[in-house]
């Protein structure tokens, strides 16, 4: 990418933070100096004689690289000076922005950014110490020393044209303050390196290897694990077996862990996570079929059964209280505030199932139907989004398989459904969630022509009022994948970035893809959304496969299959992109309410090591937590895209039948690009 593309990407500043990234092969171009002034403080009592004192001053000088021999990430280096009177105390505070009005300065509506600085790792590594901005002295009036920015941590895999900084805090009274800038400072982006390792990843199975499986993160101590559910193996047989798999991405190795057959092979099936009564994540497993791959059209022996994996206290596979309501594969499930799982359409073994959907609760360990979908829906998509409501989006109607269907909501407090207004002509897609609020659908194949497809529709949450952007649906037209892709995988890295990868290609008959690509959006108030950039290619080709986060960074991506449809094999391999992100976290819950319960106000601090963005998700109970309900707020839209701080969030508690004297407690999930420890307390409102 050049320097002004990059430029004319983020020219109109980032507002969402990057989780840390590798990148290799960075280039910095450095011109110019600019300096920002501050105000003189004024004294009172009459006449003021000039300011003896010495301005607070700071300047940059050079700006240089150094590149991790393991990883290939790029570090800058930041040489400044500060000025001052001799003997005094001071600080630095080390930030970054982007100059869209080209003045060497940042004006209103260009956000300035915190700049990450490098680890203690790190500078064992590199034999530097890092100036941290605290609890430094001017010893004889001047001041020297270097920063080291961990560059690819806020600015991504995109190439972008920065200014870059450093702020001198801690003045004495009346003393100016000279903020120096650094500008045209060009990132050249770059890729995260790809490790492989080989094994069986279907030990269950007839012949190794696994495709169209699910999976999810176990966060275990001291390597993170990675859970593989059902799908096929080599031989394109269902595979019955829940594997836990003990993942050391520095040796690159997984180790299989746990091994435990559910009550059927299952293929096309559904997963998702809930909470035990413990607070411990599981992982619900739902329908299917145990016959294979089936082609749409055909009658399935669908499933009416279902799983659950615990991994805490104890770690196994049970049979849940009761069957689902309907037999169904082909559908999706996600998990619901209200810590139920929402289960909705596919196809059932007579064909009749998929305008039904239901819930599992895990209290009473049972199924109950809700309110059916407006229309028949299978092969789709369903995402939580931030303000409570499920999006269902893409998919077919078995019954009409070339017309594309309307995306529809599902208001789970009040059991509807209401339509978006707009038809999505995709199946085979990924749906990924921002913490913007915004739902990206990528990829998949058309259902009026079966053709594989290089676009993304965007689903907004909320409206933008700044940009007059309305919730709904945003046109794309301008914003495309690297390649076309169908049957691939796609996942937060970090809080912000999108890794898709693999898939088929728009081949008769398709062929798997070894490509991969990030999408990077571009500030929430942009109509433009963001785009798609390449990064380095997998090792292998691969389609059908599994794209998991794991809690302390890192995507791995989980078998699949290689080759031309039709004449596909199953891969017994993970590729690990590396990088390190930690999930942020939710402290000093307070809740207040002068008003009373009708505007109770909750305030929290946000935290995130990487210091990139979140949304909060926000839940209460009144059984000393047991079951909890979705808090009704004013403003959802104050709970996404939080950079870490302190908040304050205004709840409706007597809209969600409560009354002042009665005893709460509160709940907040934080989500980056995973989600975090939920943090809680209680009180009495």
């Amino acid at each position: 990418m050049t320097a002004a593309l990059a430029r004319q990407v983020y020219g109109i500043g980032i507002l969402l933070m990057m989780a840390k990234k590798v990148t290799k092969g960075m280039a910095l171009l450095l011109i110019g100096t600019a300096m920002m002034l501050g105000v003189p403080g004024c004294g009172g009592g009459g006449f003021t004689p000039p300011n003896v004192i010495a301005a607070l001053v700071a300047t940059i000088g050079q700006v240089s690289s150094l590149t991790d021999p393991t990883t290939g990430e790029t570090i800058l280096s930041i040489d400044y000076t500060v000025t001052g009177d001799p003997g005094q105390s001071f600080g630095l505070e080390f930030k970054f922005f982007v100059d869209a009005n080209g003045n060497g300065m940042p004006d209103a509506g260009e956000s300035e950014f915190s700049m990450t600085e490098i680890s203690t790792a790190l500078e064992a590594l590199f034999g530097v110490t890092s100036e941290n901005g605290s609890n430094l002295s001017l010893a004889t009036g001047s001041a020297s020393g270097t920063f080291y920015w961990q560059a690819g941590a806020d600015l991504g895999f995109v190439g972008a044209t920065v200014c870059v900084e450093i702020t001198p805090t801690g003045a004495l009274s009346g003393q100016t303050v000279q903020t120096g800038i650094q500008c045209n400072v060009t990132y050249d982006g770059g890729s995260p390196p790809v490790t492989v390792s080989g094994g069986n990843i279907g030990p269950g199975a007839a012949q190794p290897g696994r495709a169209r499986h699910t999976a999810h993160a176990v966060d275990t101590m001291p390597n993170p694990s990675l859970l593989a559910v059902g799908g096929v193996d080599g031989g394109a047989n269902a595979v019955s077996t829940l594997d836990r798999f003990d993942l050391d991405l520095g040796n690159r190795m997984q180790v299989l862990a746990f091994s435990q057959a559910g009550q059927n092979t299952r293929v096309r099936h559904a997963s998702a996570f809930f909470f035990n009564s413990q607070g411990n994540v599981s992982v619900l497993v739902t329908g299917g079929t145990n016959t294979g791959p089936v082609t749409l059209g055909t009658t399935p022996t669908a499933l009416n059964t279902a799983d659950i994996y615990g991994f805490s206290p104890t770690e196994s596979v049970t049979a849940t209280g009761s069957t689902m309501q309907m037999d169904r594969e082909r559908h999706a499930a996600c998990w619901l505030p209200n810590n139920t799982v929402l289960i909705t359409g596919g196809v059932g073994t007579n064909a009749g199932t998929s305008t039904s959907a239901e819930i599992y609760d895990p209290v009473s360990d049972s199924f109950s139907l809700v309110a059916s979908l407006p229309g028949p829906r299978a092969d789709h998509t369903c995402t939580l989004l931030p303000n409570g409501m499920v999006l269902l989006a893409g998919g077919r109607d078995p019954m009409n398989p070339t017309t594309p269907q309307p995306a529809f909501l599902y208001d789970f407090r009040t059991n509807t459904w209401s339509s978006t207004g707009t038809n999505i002509d995709r199946y085979q897609h990924t749906a990924t969630l921002l913490v913007n609020g915004v739902c990206a659908l990528i990829g998949g194949r058309k259902v009026s022509d079966d053709s594989v497809v290089a676009t993304a529709d965007f689903y907004r949450s909320f409206p933008e009022n700044n940009g007059g952007i309305p919730a709904g649906f945003t046109s794309s037209a301008s914003v495309a994948l690297s390649a076309a892709r169908t049957e691939h995988a796609a996942a937060l890295l970090g809080s912000t970035e999108i890794l898709v990868t693999g898939g088929f290609d728009n081949g008769a008959p398709g062929s798997a893809l070894d490509s991969a690509e990030v999408f990077i959006p571009t500030p929430f108030t942009s109509l433009t959304i963001g785009m798609f950039s390449p990064v380095t290619a997998l090792t292998t080709a691969r389609a059908r496969h599994t794209s998991t986060t794991l809690p302390g960074g890192s995507n791995v991506l989980l078998g699949g299959v290689t080759g031309t449809m039709g004449m596909e094999s199953a891969l017994n391999t993970i590729e690990v992109y590396q990088f390190n992100n930690s999930a942020p976290t939710v402290s000093n819950i307070a809740v207040s309410t002068p008003s009373g319960p009708a505007a109770a106000g909750i305030t929290f601090d946000l935290a995130d090591a990487e210091g990139d963005r979140a949304f909060v998700i926000v839940r209460f109970s009144t059984d000393g937590g047991q079951t909890y309900q979705f808090a009704t707020l004013t403003d959802y839209a104050k709970t996404v895209n939080l950079a870490p701080g302190s908040y304050t969030l205004t709840w409706n508690a007597t809209a969600d039948g409560l009354s002042a004297g009665q005893a709460v407690m509160l709940e907040i999930i934080p989500v980056g690009g995973r989600m975090g420890t939920p943090a809680t307390a209680s009180f009495t409102l």
